[in-house]
């Protein structure tokens, strides 16, 4: 439990110094794809899922922790973005199975997460995260979006061998 406060609260101190960004092509990005792999989550690239509806996600697939990334032909900021995104996604899975708690639960508390994303998500993709996924979904995807904006690579691969290797 020590190690769950630790994260929640590095997570948090990173989160209260980041400044809002765009989708930015990010160095970190390969690092953060093999800190992912190496934590035992298949990255696969282009699967039969890609059919242009989404940039990727983070799912349980028999019993096995996988990131879907669909970049198309050529990789682009909104990819490298979207590997911070799923990966946040796998952070929340880790901590959450550590916790025993639903795979709904942001990582921080839900008052250091709205402050968070009322400064650092657009109004308008918080209004698409209500429009289009289940409200119990909104918690967790609006924790992944503030990171995705940002957090660099760097430090998300560092959360991800904090939470699901437990360095």
């Amino acid at each position: 439990m020590k190690f769950i406060k630790s994260l929640a609260l590095g997570v948090a101190a990173a989160l209260s110094t980041a400044l809002p960004g765009m989708a930015k092509v990010d160095n970190g990005t390969s690092s953060l794809i093999r800190a992912l792999q190496e934590s035992g989550i298949q990255v696969v690239v282009n699967p039969q899922q890609c059919d242009g509806s989404i940039h990727g996600s983070y799912r349980m697939v028999s019993l096995k922790r996988t990131m879907i990334l669909c970049p198309g032909q050529s990789v682009d900021a909104i990819d490298h973005a979207t590997v911070r995104h799923e990966a946040a996604h796998a952070i929340q899975h880790c901590v959450n199975h550590r916790r025993g708690t639903s795979i709904y639960t942001p990582v921080v508390s839900v008052n250091t997460l709205a402050t968070h994303v009322n400064q650092g998500v657009p109004s308008d993709v918080i209004n698409f995260i209500k429009a289009n996924y289940p409200q119990k979904h909104w918690l967790v995807e609006f924790e992944a979006a503030y990171i995705e904006r940002n957090i660099s690579a760097a430090q998300v691969a560092s959360w991800v061998r904090k939470a699901c290797n437990g360095e």
